[in-house]
Order: C-alpha cells, then sequence, then structure tokens
C-alpha cells in the first residue's frame, strides 16, 4: 500500500490498511483476538470463542512452537483443525487423546481436502501406514 498507494477502501476489511502501518485493530475482530494470543496455553480458548482461528494452525504453529502446547490444547486442535492439516501435522499433535479424535473423526467419515494440498496420495499412504 506503501508503494502502490492504495486506499484503504480497496480493502474487504476497513481497518487493514492501518493495521498494517501499527494501529490496534478493532475488538471483536478475529485479528484482535489473534493479538491477544500471547502463549499457547490461550489457544484453547480462543478455539472456543473464535472457531474460525482453526482455519489458522499455519500461523498459530508459527507463532507458538507445538512443543508447548498441553495436552488439552492439543485435542482441541484436533477436533478443530481441518482433518488434512490434523494428519499432516500429525507428530506436532500427537498424545493424549489425539489419536482417538482423529480416528473418531476419520470412522464418521468426514472428507479430506479442503484445498490446502497436503491430502496428496504419499501422505495418505504413509498415514493409513500410521493408524
Amino acid at each position: 500500500a506503501d508503494l502502490c498507494h492504495t486506499p484503504p477502501s480497496a480493502f474487504q476489511l476497513d481497518y487493514f490498511l492501518p493495521s498494517v502501518f501499527g494501529e490496534a485493530a478493532p475488538a471483536g475482530s478475529i485479528t484482535a483476538a489473534a493479538d491477544e494470543c500471547k502463549s499457547a496455553a490461550d489457544i484453547h480458548r480462543l478455539l472456543a470463542e473464535r472457531p474460525s482461528l482453526a482455519q489458522c494452525y499455519s500461523w498459530l504453529r508459527n507463532k507458538f512452537p507445538p512443543a508447548g502446547y498441553s495436552a488439552a490444547t492439543k485435542e482441541a486442535l484436533a477436533r478443530a483443525i481441518p482433518l488434512e492439516e490434523a494428519l499432516w501435522y500429525y507428530e506436532e499433535l500427537a498424545g493424549g487423546q489425539v489419536d482417538h479424535v482423529l480416528t473418531e473423526r476419520i470412522a464418521a467419515g468426514e472428507a479430506l481436502g479442503d484445498g490446502r494440498g497436503k491430502a496428496n496420495f504419499g501422505k495418505l499412504m504413509e498415514r493409513m501406514l500410521l493408524f
């Protein structure tokens, strides 16, 4: 926006451009909720308050290394994030009830492939051998 001189009205979120340049996102937005997430312990609570945050596992795992997740956080993520991502990042989430949760989701016939490109044949074959 700095180089292109894009007006704020060019974006779907009217607060996007100001927040890129340092202003706080409005209270109640998913961006504000993400900013409130200060530690891995907050993930479980934020997933309950903001279910759409489950679509952002890539961001969560980069902000908070999965090695610091509690068993409850791992289970909440295994229930909430797309099945395709839960299987792809299984080693990061493994432990506690995660195996049970993923087995239930698979047995229920939940579809893989939400367009993220992680449900490829090789990875699925590897996971079939794992489970």
